[in-house]
């Protein structure tokens, strides 16, 4: 039985992007940002509870093949078409990103 989740993964186009956001816009902290030579692991948590960290992620190798990185890629590119630009606003979703939670528009 699951008791917490500790990470969860959210596909971004552009991590630095991402991370203006997550931390300038939203006022999270950089919790990891390691290169680790294939590819950045780049995660963030709330400044006062770092029980979750969202990995701000690139699609593509090492872990996904090509076909699965284009996948993903088109997911992300579909989600920010849907949502249109976003300027940070509240209630407007980032527009390098693609998460299932993020709140519905009014």
């Amino acid at each position: 039985m699951f008791k917490h989740i500790t990470h969860t993964t959210l596909y971004v186009l552009d991590q630095d992007e991402a991370l203006e956001f997550y931390v300038g816009k939203l006022g999270m902290v950089v919790r990891t940002d390691a290169d680790m030579d294939v590819m950045r692991y780049l995660t963030v948590t709330l400044p006062d509870d770092d029980s979750l960290e969202l990995m701000l992620l690139l699609p593509g190798p090492p872990l996904h093949d090509e076909a699965t990185t284009e996948q993903v890629r088109d997911m992300v590119l579909a989600y920010i078409a849907a949502w249109g630009p976003s300027d940070g606003a509240a209630g407007q979703a980032p527009t390098h990103s693609r998460s299932s939670s993020t709140p519905a528009r009014a």
